[in-house]
């Protein structure tokens, strides 16, 4: 018998890091601070909608407070998946796991590709030393990018059908 799979809403945390919209204009689109806490994992998924006109840079920051606005944040390595085609075309498939090995440099999305999307896989012991938790930073795209990101947390302490905030 195989497994009955996992009940995101009761085993992790979801929250939109990112409202969807458009990443042109008003400089830098941070995300708030995901509290790790509670969680030992944290999952983003990045989605980019119709034909993104331009490619800002999106890249991962340990941060040592919560909310909009921490104290320090520090620009941190990660590993992410992509999936570069439409799925309507039946190309849902993620790609081989990426490196990104200078922190600064990111992910920068092609240019007119339609329906780009991203998952992003963290490990709370990813925070540097004294830090709480994780944020999104994404250069201004410099044209039309409709776009959003969603956080899931997993491998909770607590795990309920009410979980607590990770944003306080």
């Amino acid at each position: 018998m195989g497994s009955k799979g996992i009940n995101i809403s009761e085993e992790c945390f979801t929250t939109q890091l990112i409202n969807v919209h458009d990443w042109n204009g008003g400089g830098d689109h941070h995300s708030y601070v995901f509290s790790m806490e509670n969680w030992a994992h944290l999952t983003i998924i990045i989605s980019i909608g119709v034909a993104s006109r331009a490619a800002g840079v999106i890249t991962v920051e340990s941060c040592s407070g919560l909310g909009a606005s921490p104290t320090t944040t520090t620009k941190i390595p990660f590993s992410y998946y992509a999936c570069l085609l439409d799925f309507a075309a039946g190309t849902d498939l993620l790609g081989a796991r990426t490196n990104v090995t200078v922190a600064a440099t990111g992910i920068v999305p092609p240019v007119a590709t339609t329906n780009i999307r991203y998952q992003i896989e963290l490990d709370a012991d990813q925070l540097t030393q004294g830090h709480v938790g994780f944020r999104l930073d994404v250069v201004d795209a410099g044209a039309a990018c409709l776009a959003s990101a969603i956080g899931i947390g997993s491998g909770g302490r607590y795990q309920s059908q009410v979980n607590a905030t990770v944003s306080a």
